[in-house]
């Protein structure tokens, strides 16, 4: 499978990728994913921290346009300032650090949650004031109480918050770093591919990867719609190439809860009907 791999990589580096988004390359992939051989996958976190020259919790300066690493069971936190137009200084120099996040995860969290319930209401009524705020500021004159819920707060967030304005790009990146490769390797084995096999097959191959890559790559959109089987082909994709859920990508979790609610909403509406 080394050289299949290399020969795809090959394609994948010559030529565009393709805007093919046809869900009939969705159908459903074999149980269990080989797993990755690359660096991030395959090597343990400090292994692949040496291989990086990187340290956890060492500050380095920013550059926006610098690739950083996915790397599994860490995040990047920034210190990021802005120039003071009127004193023309900054306070601070843009850096990162990487830091593990075992100690911040949603397990950790939902351990917690009877300690972190009382600031969690708070910061939700906070939400909530600021958007009968806009809605008061649009001439709205009283309240539509029965339309307040918990779900219209989640679903604000999920507009505000900056960790959810992922472009396309930084999906293609995290596809391209920790499903692309695996996926590839389900979808081979299930059509019998391998280095020597036809290229109309190598075609088709490329094909089924690049729609999958288009259909995650949507999720950036502000509101994303994907139909419901859809939904479900994602989750799978997502837990056979990232099968451990303790090591999972950040991204990878965050896909998973995304394509659930929508799946829910989707079910939601055909009982309203």
């Amino acid at each position: 499978m080394t050289d299949l791999k290399e020969m795809m990589q090959s394609r994948a580096n010559n030529q565009n990728d393709s805007n093919d988004s046809d869900m009939s390359a969705m159908d459903n992939a074999p149980a269990n994913a080989p797993a990755n051989t690359g660096i991030l996958q395959s090597a343990s976190m400090s292994e692949t921290l040496t291989a990086l020259g990187e340290t956890l919790g060492q500050w380095k300066q920013y550059d926006s346009q610098l690739p950083i690493a996915d790397i599994k069971g860490t995040r990047i936190a920034k210190a990021l300032y802005k120039m003071n137009t009127k004193t023309n200084t900054i306070a601070g120099i843009n850096s990162y650090a990487r830091i593990p996040t075992k100690h911040l995860t949603i397990e950790t969290v939902i351990e917690q949650a009877d300690k972190l319930a009382p600031y969690v209401l708070d910061y939700l009524q906070g939400i909530e004031n600021l958007m009968l705020k806009e809605q008061h500021k649009n001439g709205q004159l009283n309240i539509f109480t029965d339309g307040l819920s918990i779900n219209r707060l989640i679903n604000k967030l999920d507009e505000s918050s900056e960790n959810s304005r992922l472009s396309k790009v930084d999906i293609e990146a995290w596809f391209d770093a920790s499903i692309s490769e695996p996926l590839t390797m389900l979808f081979a084995d299930k059509m019998g591919i391998d280095e020597l096999s036809d290229e109309s097959l190598l075609i088709k191959l490329e094909k089924k990867i690049n729609a999958y890559k288009a259909k995650f790559a949507s999720l950036a959109a502000p509101k994303p719609f994907i139909k419901e089987p859809d939904c479900i082909a994602l989750i799978s994709v997502i837990e056979k190439c990232e099968l451990d859920e303790n090591t999972r990508s950040l991204l990878g979790s965050r896909f998973i809860t995304k394509l659930t609610d929508m799946h829910k909403d989707n079910d939601d509406i055909l009982e309203a009907l």
